[in-house]
């Protein structure tokens, strides 16, 4: 079983398929499923909320997000927020952005 599933519920539906190159990284105490891309103390990350978006606080959330953190060293476990890349609630649109390495790698060589 996969770790979002062990933290979230064997039953949890991401919605969209999560490329080889990211690690699941999601935490019972967070909203959702996480999975990160890290190259150096770079890190993109992928945010997946609940399909059920009216049961969550967070008003204008969008289900599926691609943020950019930094970790102050490469061991380090404290990441700071960059930005937002992209976010959507069209599974089809964000599966095209995060296999397209060429655009992941693009974010990561302008930071």
């Amino acid at each position: 079983m996969a770790c979002y599933q062990q933290q979230f519920g064997g039953e949890y539906v991401l919605g969209i398929r999560i490329p080889e190159y990211f690690q699941d990284i999601s935490y019972r105490h967070d909203t959702g499923p996480a999975f990160t891309y890290t190259r150096g103390n770079q890190i993109l990350k992928i945010c997946v909320l609940p399909k059920n978006l009216q049961d969550l606080e967070i008003t204008g959330a969008y289900r599926y997000t691609l943020m950019e953190m930094k970790a102050g060293k490469e061991d380090d476990d404290c990441h700071s927020f960059v930005a937002i890349h992209f976010e959507t609630n069209s599974a089809v649109a964000f599966e095209k952005v995060i296999f397209d390495q060429g655009r992941l790698q693009g974010i990561l060589n302008r930071s």
